[in-house]
């Protein structure tokens, strides 16, 4: 009783409405977690984005990009460099769910 004790505090857990954080150990096999803040221990909150949001999340950054690119041209220069910096941190991350999220056939 007292190990089955203990291997249930060792994986307690608050599941706040979208993520979960995490006081101990891992819960891979034992919950399904939404995209949402997650928190390992006293490490700093991060976002965990399920795989078929970020797919949905890629698509979204697609189309600002797309529309970006038609609009960029009417900016001031000054302003130009701030929003293309801000658009390639975009991309980047667009890039990373299209390289190591979506499945491919």
């Amino acid at each position: 009783m007292k190990r089955k004790q203990a291997r249930r505090r060792r994986f307690q857990h608050v599941m706040p409405l979208r993520g979960a954080r995490l006081k101990c150990g891992s819960l891979v096999k034992r919950v399904r977690m939404e995209t949402g803040m997650m928190q390992f221990e006293g490490d700093w909150p991060g976002l965990f984005i399920r795989g078929d949001d970020a797919i949905g999340l890629m698509a979204s950054v697609r189309a600002v990009l797309e529309f970006a690119e038609k609009s960029l041209p009417s900016l001031p220069p000054a302003r130009l460099v701030e929003v293309a910096t801000y658009l390639n941190r975009l991309s980047e991350i667009a890039d990373l769910i299209d390289r190591d999220v979506v499945v491919k056939q």
